[in-house]
C-alpha cells in the first residue's frame, strides 16, 4: 500500500501558494501540519469542542516537573484521539527545557501505522504565548 493511501493527500497549514494555487502534499509533510495545527488550535470548533491539545490550560503552571506530566499527557492524549494515522507512545513524547526560562521543547517521535516510516515533530511551548 503506497504512503498516500495511508496519510491521504491534503493542503498543508499555512497554506502558501505556488503558481497561484497551493500545492498537495502527503506523507510526513502532511502529518506534521495536522499535528501543528493539533498543538496551535485554540479556540473551540462548533461540533467539536474538545479538538486540540489545550495548552491554553498550562499557561498559569509553574514550569517543573509536574507541568511536563501534564504536557506529555496533554499531547499523548489529543494525538491518540486526533490523529489516527500515526501510532506515539508516552516514551516517544519528550519535553526538555531550552534556552529561553518561558519555553519547553516538545518533540514527538512518531510511525505512520501500517508502514515502516518514522518521524519526529517538534513544538515550542512557550509560557508567554496565548494558545
Amino acid at each position: 500500500m503506497s504512503l498516500d493511501k495511508i496519510t491521504g493527500k491534503g493542503i498543508t497549514y499555512p497554506i502558501v501558494l505556488v503558481g497561484g494555487k497551493p500545492p498537495i502534499e502527503s506523507g510526513t509533510d502532511l502529518i506534521e501540519s495536522s499535528l501543528s495545527v493539533l498543538f496551535n488550535w485554540d479556540i473551540p470548533k462548533v461540533l467539536h469542542p474538545e479538538f486540540g491539545v489545550k495548552l491554553n490550560t498550562l499557561l498559569s503552571e509553574p514550569l517543573d516537573v509536574i507541568l511536563v506530566v501534564l504536557l506529555k499527557q496533554l499531547c499523548l492524549d489529543a494525538i491518540i484521539m486526533f490523529e489516527p494515522r500515526i501510532s506515539v507512545s508516552p516514551e516517544s513524547i519528550t519535553v526538555s527545557p531550552t534556552q529561553n526560562i518561558n519555553e519547553l521543547s516538545v518533540i514527538v517521535d512518531y510511525s505512520i501505522n501500517n508502514t515502516l516510516v518514522k518521524g519526529t515533530f517538534t513544538f515550542p511551548f512557550n509560557k508567554n504565548k496565548s494558545y
